[in-house]
């Protein structure tokens, strides 16, 4: 007769692991500041690539400034000229793009910003002369409406040199994406209001 054999079992009893939050927090911070460096370097290799591609020069060592505006003037154009017929393997990046939607939402800025200062200007103007009556009468009222289109105005330039400053694709393209649609309300309302008056007529 075969002896029966014993199993013994033993429990073992898990503990849980201890984490170091701490040392945790520091990895994931030194992991994005890594991945913003790599970001930036890339940045500024797709930049320096394309001033070389283009033939983009500085003359911020040139002390007269007539003479800086026009090398800056012949230099924009000779770069504009090589953008225009650049060749499909020097089109590596996305570069032209990036600067084409940051010029025009500079130039959106830049018009909407001229627009005000004129349109301050004319309210100015209108403060102390009535067109209706063609004759000179002070109003404060259009005063601060002209002080209020003169800070927006202000207020657009400094979004026009940030936009210009701008590095990050993704905020531009939200900017640019944000920007046209408001445009395309204020279109579709001015549109609507000129029907309405043509049909009230």
């Amino acid at each position: 007769m075969k002896r029966g054999r014993c199993c013994r079992v033993y429990r073992v009893k898990s503990q849980p692991a201890e984490i170091d939050y701490e040392k945790l927090a520091d990895a994931i911070v030194a992991a994005h500041e890594r991945i913003e460096k790599d970001a930036e370097h890339k940045a500024e290799r797709e930049t320096k690539h394309w001033k070389e591609l283009i033939g983009r020069k500085e003359y911020s060592h040139e002390k007269n400034r007539v003479k800086r505006a026009c090398l800056n003037g012949a230099n924009s154009i000779r770069c504009t000229l090589k953008i225009l017929f650049i060749k499909k393997k020097d089109a590596k990046t996305d570069r032209g793009t990036f600067v084409l939607l940051k010029t025009l939402l500079v130039d959106i800025f830049w018009l909407a910003k001229w627009f005000l200062y004129l349109l301050s200007l004319g309210l100015i103007f209108s403060s102390f002369y009535d067109l209706a009556q063609k004759s000179f009468a002070f109003n404060g009222l259009y005063i601060l409406y002209a002080l209020f289109a003169w800070i927006v105005a202000r207020l657009f330039r400094l979004v026009a040199l940030e936009v210009d400053n701008m590095e990050d694709r993704n905020y531009l393209f939200a900017v640019f994406s944000s920007v046209t649609s408001f445009v395309a309300m204020i279109l579709a309302l001015v549109a609507l209001f000129l029907e309405g008056c043509t049909c009230g007529k």
